[in-house]
């Protein structure tokens, strides 16, 4: 089983970064797609569209100039290519296969791919198999794939994982399967491990939900001859339906309401429900966090930071800064980042890392592209052209950066 770990890890973490610009695996993926639930999404209803086919009201667009994300390419600090990743779709705007490349020298991407991934949809354009082959090593040629089913609302009922290595027979993996709500919330995810020729189950989660369908309560067991509780995840609201106070049970209130509290967070927000902090406390060891957030008068983040406390109620120090920068279209251009001590009530901070975006706000301006770390605000929805890595070095100085440089295609979206 471990030879195929580093081929599922990076199935999934490559499938995540796909899914991020795709109508992928349907609604509720990202709540169950990786091993933690991500709660604070919201409600479960997804449908991440294929970039560019939308705008910012989830309204379809019909032009036929649509660029479509063709290739990411890395460069290091030399302008050195070291790795790509391409993309190709069908008529419908669909990726069908992305391949990623390694170079084999200083001097040019790879002569043979690295990875590939296929992917297949039914006819609503749910994808239903990830396939992936590590292809560079003759004598080891890995594949493994995610399966996924559908309900008729088009929500993710299960995802299978298999996995095969050069000529054997596919093996089973994992499995997890899904139920929703009669408002298509995720009622209950169950996680199997391919045990003995049959699925084993070993963990499920069981949520539950207010009158307006915030998740308030999630139940976790474990399976060990029987379901057994492990923990107790609590979510407050207030009017706006914005998370105030978080905690966890472990592993969950007795008969009297009381438990043995793993965390507690607390959320704090502005009058335009921006959220301004965020505190969390781990009773295990008493130390604390806290995230402060400052936004422009248009809502847009410009700093970031975080503190840290040795005891529930001590003092704060802060521990990094971001800062962020952005052009007249509320575009995102630049991200800083600062490492801070403080002595005697003193801030000494040093600069780490930097990262700049370039994008293209001529083409195609009132459509929505999706990337990770780039907001877009609503005057426009450029394209993303180039990130920039830079480390401040000793010598008072930006080092060269790392680059990744991103192109497109024309493509036609049909309905």
């Amino acid at each position: 089983m471990k030879r195929f770990t580093f081929i599922l890890l990076f199935l999934f973490s490559f499938t995540n970064f796909l899914a991020s610009q795709e109508r992928f695996v349907g609604d509720g993926l990202f709540q169950i797609f990786g091993n933690s639930v991500q709660k604070r999404i919201g409600k479960s209803h997804f449908e991440i569209e294929s970039i560019n086919t939308y705008n910012r009201n989830q309204k379809r667009i019909t032009k036929t100039n649509a660029l479509k994300l063709d290739s990411v390419i890395n460069y290091d600090v030399n302008n050195k290519a070291t790795y790509k990743n391409a993309f190709f779709y069908n008529n419908l705007g669909q990726t069908t296969k992305s391949i990623r490349y390694r170079s084999t020298s200083h001097d040019s991407l790879g002569i043979s791919a690295f990875a590939i991934q296929h992917f297949q949809y039914d006819s609503n354009g749910y994808c239903t198999n990830v396939r992936f082959q590590i292809v560079n090593k003759p004598n080891r040629r890995g594949v493994a794939t995610l399966d996924f089913k559908y309900n008729t609302n088009g929500l993710l009922i299960s995802r299978i994982t298999k996995s095969r290595w050069d000529t054997t027979d596919w093996e089973n993996i994992s499995k997890i399967t899904v139920s929703y709500t009669d408002s298509k919330q995720i009622l209950q995810t169950t996680n199997y491990n391919w045990e003995d020729s049959v699925w084993a189950p070993i963990m499920r989660l069981e949520f539950s939900y207010d009158s307006v369908d915030n998740n308030t309560h999630v139940l976790y067991l474990h399976y060990k001859d029987r379901w057994i509780v492990r923990g107790s995840y609590y979510d407050l609201y207030n009017f706006n339906n914005k998370i105030i106070y978080s905690y966890a049970c472990m592993p969950s209130k007795d008969s009297i309401g009381n438990c043995d509290t793993a965390y507690k967070r607390h959320y704090y927000y502005d009058s335009n429900n921006n959220l301004v902090r965020e505190e969390k406390y781990s009773t295990s060891s008493a130390q604390g966090t806290k995230h402060q957030y400052i936004y422009d008068t248009l809502g847009n983040l410009i700093s970031k930071e975080t503190y840290y406390s040795q005891s529930k109620y001590g003092e704060w120090k802060i521990s990094s800064r971001y800062k962020y920068s952005y052009d007249g279209f509320n575009n995102r251009t630049e991200e800083l980042l600062y490492h801070i001590k403080t002595e005697n009530g003193k801030e000494d901070k040093d600069l780490e890392d930097k990262t700049q975006f370039v994008v293209d706000a001529t083409q195609n301006s009132d459509s929505t592209i999706v990337f990770p770390f780039l907001f877009f605000g609503p005057k426009g929805s450029p394209y993303l052209m180039k990130k920039e890595f830079y480390s401040w070095e000793q010598n008072g100085e930006w080092n060269k950066p790392n680059i990744e440089k991103f192109f497109y295609s024309m493509l036609s979206p049909k309905d």
